[in-house]
Order: C-alpha cells, then structure tokens, then sequence
C-alpha cells in the first residue's frame, strides 16, 4: 500500500479503534495535556502503521461472512494494531491513545499531528 497520497484526517479511522482494542482509559487531564514535537512524530509513525493494518482488516473483512472468523481476524487485528503501537520509539500505547483522544477535541493539535502524518508517510 503506498501512503503518499493519504487524506489529512484518515489517521481519525485509525485511533477510533484503539480504545477498545488496547484497554487504555484517558481522562480529560491527560486529554489536555501538550506534547512535544517528538511525541507527535512518534504517533504519527504509529498512526500511519495503523492505516495500513486497518487497511488489511478491512479488504479481509470483506472476504469473509463467517461470524467466527471475523472476530478471530479482528482479534488478530487489534493485537498487531498494539503491537505496531509498542514497536514505535518514543510512544506507548497509553500515550497513543491520550493523543488521539486530546485530537478529537482540540482542532490544532489535530492540524499539527496531520502535518506529521503526511511526512510519516512519505
């Protein structure tokens, strides 16, 4: 799969996944936390790594109608999705989701992580 050419906001589809699959909870302290250029670049890393997973997911998805395989195949997707997560320097996979969180609310930091993303990707 190339990522030259990814929408600004497709990390969004990504991170929405992540709370459920990875357990972690984030509260609106830490939601309004700043972070640092670097941590930002190390969820980008990750977030374009997710791109791809769910990418994989959803073409798999789509070939099966088997109940039991689907959450099988999901299961699979939510532990390389937190493997990926864990596997990038400089980011956890709770730090990951208190930064996607703090995106959802907080328009420039969204602005500056999609910045990030576009040059992960290249």
């Amino acid at each position: 799969m190339t990522y030259s050419r990814l929408p600004a906001a497709l990390f969004v589809a990504a991170t929405l996944s992540l709370g459920g699959a990875m357990g972690a909870s984030v509260t609106v302290a830490q939601a309004q936390e700043s972070y640092t250029d670097a941590k930002l670049q190390s969820f980008a890393e990750a977030a374009v790594k997710l791109i791809g997973i769910r990418s994989e997911y959803q073409s798999k998805m789509g070939e099966t109608t088997n109940d039991q395989q689907r959450q099988q195949l999901q299961q699979q997707t939510n532990q390389r999705m937190a493997k990926a997560v864990k596997d990038t320097d400089g980011i956890s996979i709770q730090e990951y989701n208190e930064i996607a969180a703090a995106s959802r609310t907080d328009q420039a930091l969204a602005q500056k992580i999609n910045g990030y993303i576009k040059e992960a990707a290249n």
